[in-house]
């Protein structure tokens, strides 16, 4: 049964743990017990090995792999962050779109995207790896850079090979939207706030934006960004902070204002008359700061915010309707913080 399965290969996973020699060991295991091929994916799948506890060690696969083999090889200086990107910033989101382009752009593939469209999305690799603005230019220098970094055969051939296997296990189903603002983003896309900042272009070739509110002003797009965590149950949050935001249902969402806005303030007039102001407000949510493996949780695209009411003050507690139902999952998670 799937549950049964479940359970075994956590306890083969628990009993390897996370170390080199236990991933050496388990590759050992792997070679003397399977007839298949030593790739990235079978090792996962056979062993029961989440990716989380395989990049853990800030090791790539084939670095171990060859440790294991006792195959010589040099060591590069971006393996370790590309070993991070793959065990936690890569894991903590979830976007076709995004892992595609990650796939096609380093495979050398024709994308057919704007050219605006092409830097953000090359700006969130780059930020994804680097947690930095790149400093160069162009976004041809920032493509030459970028590629540089993959031109070692066994980095690129594994980075190929970790976005397949991730693009399998997905169950997020994107869909399209029409913003004002020009974006490389897609509705129901779970996405880390570096890559949405990049995403909308906050972020740039010269500047990382260093947002980390609740709350991100566009303003040139006449458009703001809300970040939701739904359980703020970590160092992250206090009393000051513990704003309640959760589903009503499909359709409506509950959300607190900072404590400083009331209804009179140029804020708070601006979410009463955001509809007649023509803005565009963006609902961003993720469940926790976290999961149960440590791994950061990125946000859920949930879309366009329409204002219907509201009521108290400082904080303000709004509730706006949703243009397009969450997903299921999420919606479930977040209707849990309303009852009572």
């Amino acid at each position: 049964e799937e549950t049964a399965k479940e359970t075994i290969l956590r306890n083969i996973q628990n009993a390897y743990g996370a170390g080199e020699k236990s991933l050496l060991k388990a590759m050992d295991r792997f070679k003397q017990d399977n007839d298949v091929p030593f790739t990235l994916r079978n090792f996962c799948e056979y062993m029961g090995i989440e990716l989380y506890a395989l990049y853990k060690s800030k090791q790539l696969f084939f670095e171990l792999k060859n440790k294991s083999e006792g195959t010589a090889f040099v060591r590069n200086e971006f393996s370790e962050k590309l070993a991070r990107a793959f065990g936690n910033t890569w894991l903590g989101s979830d976007s076709k779109s995004y892992f595609e382009f990650i796939l096609k752009f380093i495979s050398g593939e024709t994308l057919n995207e704007t050219e605006l469209k092409v830097e953000q999305q090359m700006l969130m690799l780059y930020i994804d790896l680097f947690d930095a603005a790149p400093q160069v230019k162009s976004a041809k220098e920032l493509k030459s850079l970028l590629l540089s970094y993959f031109s070692d055969v066994a980095i690129k051939e594994e980075t190929i090979n970790y976005f397949h296997y991730r693009l399998e296990k997905l169950e997020c189903i994107e869909k399209s939207i029409s913003l004002r603002l020009p974006n490389a983003l897609n509705l129901h896309g779970r996405y880390t706030r570096n890559q949405i900042l990049a995403g909308v272009s906050k972020s740039s070739l010269k500047n990382k934006d260093s947002n980390r509110e609740g709350v991100c002003q566009i303003h040139e797009h006449n458009t703001e960004l809300f970040f939701v965590t739904l359980f703020k149950k970590d160092v992250n949050f206090n009393s000051s902070t513990m704003y309640r935001d959760y589903f009503i249902n499909e359709q409506l969402f509950h959300w607190q204002s900072q404590n400083k806005t009331s209804p009179e303030s140029p804020v708070g007039q601006s979410y009463i008359h955001q509809r007649a102001n023509n803005k565009d407000i963006l609902l961003f949510v993720r469940e926790s700061s976290s999961d149960e493996n440590g791994v950061t949780m990125g946000f859920v695209f949930c879309g366009k915010l329409n204002y219907i009411q509201h009521e108290g003050r400082k904080p303000m507690s709004i509730t706006w309707r949703l243009e397009t139902p969450p997903p299921a999952l999420l919606l479930e998670e977040g209707k849990k913080l309303g009852v009572g």
